[in-house]
């Protein structure tokens, strides 16, 4: 499956900060590298995501609970971590 025209810039965004990293250009603890690539994870999570839904019977509303509650934060002890 051909790569999206956001994913392919988030990925080329990440290689390029990584050769700079490489190239001693930027630090190799880098907070633009490390935020390039939570937003590639991200965006091939939402993408991956979309096309599951796409592909599959309407969801039950308890089932879209389910699913929203992977993406809320772990709750330990009634409050929020």
């Amino acid at each position: 499956m051909p790569i999206s025209p956001q994913a392919a810039h988030h990925r080329a965004r990440v290689a390029a900060l990584t050769r700079a990293v490489r190239n001693g250009e930027r630090p190799a603890d880098d907070p633009e590298l490390a935020d390039a690539h939570q937003h590639l994870k991200s965006l091939r999570i939402t993408e991956f995501v979309q096309r599951q839904l796409a592909e599959a019977p309407p969801l039950t509303d308890q089932q879209r609970d389910q699913l929203a509650e992977l993406l809320r934060p772990v709750r330990r002890g009634g409050a929020q971590r």
